[in-house]
């Protein structure tokens, strides 16, 4: 009648034994930080009454079973570094319960399954640094309480779903070192309380949407190394959350909109290497609150 079975960072090593699946009534596995070794059993996935799963940080083989499927009572999955690889199944969409889905820093390959938009209570989704391709599945925009959404360096490419901007929990985007393309959604930020934005390094191309700080929530806009154009949004510079802004790299014209000097929180400023023209606003000069500055490489007239 074991609930918790709670080992992590105990320097274990073998292997998750097979008569795992005894531990009927389990509802907390915790594994991570050890020296476990070998496959997944798939008679993990006999473990019906299982809440939370927290086996990264080991040294496993193979990938995840689509026995996992079979644990609709799942909330919380933790699967990073654990060293991991293959295709994430598709029978992972079969668990609405989960919330929390952790599968960063291993070996995943191929396409991110589009049943992942199944798993309508999912809160955070984080498969980062791993070897993903293909495009993100528009069925991602089918999580209505996603709050944080991190792709970042995967081999992903297409473009980033329209539909993202619908989610209205959004908080954190994180998708840069990938290729993708296109434009952001263009009303991205405007229905969520976005905080953070990370698109950098893909071939992202458009305007930059005005729609980014409608909520007064965004601290890190970092958009460097792309394709954008068209003029930065005045909204930007009346944001007064704004701690980063790094869009260096970029194919941005017109004038430095007045305002980023007057923002208190504001601390580095980064439009080199774009194509912006007039002069550089009095109110940058004068910032107490920046500590960085680079507005090189531009058609900029005057001097600080």
């Amino acid at each position: 009648s074991l609930e918790i079975l709670d080992l992590r960072g105990s320097f274990f090593e073998g292997s998750i034994p097979k008569s795992i699946s005894n531990l009927s009534k389990l509802k907390f596995l915790g594994l991570s930080g050890n020296n476990l070794t070998g496959k997944i059993p798939v008679e993990i996935g006999k473990l019906s009454s299982l809440e939370s799963m927290i086996i990264g940080y080991n040294e496993f083989e193979g990938g995840i079973p689509k026995e996992f499927g079979n644990l609709t009572k799942l909330k919380y999955l933790d699967l990073a570094e654990g060293n991991f690889g293959g295709e994430i199944p598709d029978e992972l969409g079969k668990l609405k319960l989960l919330n929390t889905v952790f599968l960063y820093k291993n070996s995943f390959e191929g396409k991110i399954p589009p049943t992942i938009g199944n798993m309508t209570s999912l809160v955070l989704l984080d498969l980062s640094d791993n070897m993903l391709s293909g495009n993100i599945p528009a069925e991602i925009s089918q999580l209505k309480n996603l709050q944080l959404l991190n792709f970042m360096r995967n081999k992903l490419s297409g473009p980033v779903p329209s539909g993202l901007g619908g989610l209205h929990q959004l908080e954190v985007l994180e998708l840069w070192n990938n290729s993708l393309s296109g434009p952001l959604p263009s009303d991205l930020g405007k229905n969520s309380p976005l905080q953070w934005l990370d698109v950098s390094s893909n071939s992202l191309s458009g305007e930059i949407p005005e729609t980014l700080c409608t909520k007064g929530n965004l601290t890190k806009l970092i958009l460097f190394n792309n394709a954008f154009k068209g003029p930065i949004p005045t909204s930007l510079s009346k944001c007064p959350s704004l701690v980063r802004v790094r869009i260096q790299n970029n194919l941005l014209s017109g004038t430095i909109p007045v305002g980023f000097g007057k923002l208190e929180k504001l601390q580095r400023l980064e439009l080199a290497n774009n194509s912006l023209t007039g002069g550089i606003p009095d109110d940058i000069a004068s910032s107490t609150s920046l500590s960085f500055i680079d507005l090189s490489r531009n058609k900029l007239h005057s001097s600080i």
